[in-house]
């Protein structure tokens, strides 16, 4: 019963600090710029808008031209600088020029914060840990929706293969900062592949 009891007071003293923490908010944000894609409508029209409100540099990806003019009349008069981007995430070429054009508009400074070698790690670390580590399997999905489609009776959810039963669905149960946890300092290491550092923290 004490185990109980001292396992509620942790459960407890932990969201109660993580609510303090969420209510503090970073400084500076002006320099804090941002490449949101899909600004035409939506989600990331109302979130591009209100982080340029807020002051943030805000890169406003959008497939169309009537959506990027609009956003940019919308925009007019917030404190923080809003540019639209042209950018279709279905096409390799548009999505490249569109990184290229942010990449040159970005000052120094913001370009070595986290370094060229960062994002060669993340894929890196990627293609390690995730990516070659996929299994070849795919009947088992198609397996799952066939019986969702022909079944008299199918199921309210599919969990896929053994590595969701027995390490996704029970890591989602957890808090984030243990499921992050867990990620970095467990799954990421396997292989050799290692959670990816900008370069202001290796300095």
């Amino acid at each position: 019963m004490m185990w109980l009891a001292l396992l509620a007071i942790l459960v407890v003293s932990y969201y109660v600090v993580r609510y303090f923490l969420d209510m503090i908010s970073i400084s500076d944000l002006s320099s804090r710029h941002v490449f949101i894609t899909g600004c035409d409508t939506g989600f990331g029209h109302e979130l591009a808008l209100k982080l340029a409100a807020r002051g943030m540099p805000v890169f406003a990806g959008c497939f169309s031209t009537e959506g990027a003019t609009k956003l940019s009349e919308e925009a007019r008069g917030l404190k923080g600088p809003l540019k639209t981007v042209p950018v279709d995430v279905t096409n390799q070429e548009s999505v490249d020029k569109a990184v290229e054009r942010v990449t040159k508009e970005l000052g120094s400074t913001v370009k070595n914060e986290y370094g060229r070698e960062f994002v060669d790690d993340l894929r890196s670390t990627w293609r390690k840990s995730f990516i070659g580590r996929a299994s070849p399997h795919t009947e088992l999905v198609i397996n799952a929706y066939m019986h969702a489609l022909t079944a008299a009776y199918p199921r309210t959810r599919y969990v896929v293969g053994w590595d969701a039963r027995l390490l996704w669905i029970p890591l989602s149960l957890l808090p984030l900062d243990v499921q992050d946890f867990i990620m970095n300092r467990v799954l990421m290491n396997v292989g050799g592949a290692k959670a990816p550092l900008p370069r202001c923290l290796r300095q």
